[in-house]
């Protein structure tokens, strides 16, 4: 990890993920980036998802009181503190739920669903428990999201 023009960067496999100044000791943010930049090691489908979502996404956890917006620009990734207005997607949900995105199985190129943790949010979707706004006009991007953030 080193510091560049204030910011926090990581890089993956030929990634790399900024942290803004203000997301710098985020404890989410940080996370987050961990996350995505520990996925990108080594993982040509991954990073071939992280590539193709160019746009932000919103990400909010109201237990935790946490805001995050992860802007996608082909290989780099700005990770910042507040909900952007003009998101692709703005998944609202709690921190668990967001976190067990990172736990749903990826099979034949999909995210999979049928199994206990896909379930689970996918029953918390259709409950309102996870609000993901710009599901259906943005769906590759909650597909190419999810490949990005699971370690399955």
């Amino acid at each position: 990890m080193r510091f560049s023009s204030g910011s926090c960067v990581r890089h993956g496999e030929g990634m790399r993920i900024e942290l803004s100044r203000e997301a710098r000791g985020n404890g989410f943010a940080e996370m987050l980036s961990q996350l995505l930049s520990q996925n990108m090691q080594n993982n040509g489908k991954r990073t071939k998802a992280f590539q193709g979502i160019n746009g932000k996404v919103s990400l909010e956890a109201p237990d935790i009181e946490e805001r995050v917006s992860l802007d996608f620009q082909g290989d780099t990734l700005k990770v910042s503190l507040g909900l952007s207005e003009d998101a692709l997607l703005s998944i609202r949900a709690d921190s668990i739920s967001i976190l067990n995105l990172a736990r749903v199985k990826i099979c034949l190129g999909l995210p999979w669903f049928f199994d206990r943790v896909g379930l689970e949010i996918l029953g918390k979707i259709l409950t309102g428990k996870v609000r993901v706004k710009g599901l259906f006009s943005h769906p590759l991007v909650l597909i190419r999201l999810t490949k990005v953030f699971s370690v399955g």
